[in-house]
């Protein structure tokens, strides 16, 4: 896996397919319209999160799920 993430051609599509599969197993629904977006609803919390190439931008009003996120991204 290491290898296929950073020294083969097709490093970018491995990335992808590999957070894409996080973010769904953890309950992250991604967006029909902008697939690089992805929201988890948590009992009317929100956090969204965006993917760009390898970086992750998040927000939400509820520390306690940015705290959770930023813990298991870590």
């Amino acid at each position: 896996m290491k290898k296929a993430l950073f020294e083969l051609k097709q490093a970018p599509r491995a990335w992808n397919t590999c957070i894409d599969t996080y973010f769904k197993e953890n309950g992250f629904k991604q967006c029909p319209y902008e697939y690089a977006l992805y929201v988890k609803n948590n009992g009317g919390n929100m956090i969204f999160v965006v993917l760009y190439v390898d970086d992750l931008i998040f927000m939400s009003y509820n520390n306690e799920m940015i705290e959770e996120f930023k813990g298991t991204m870590r």
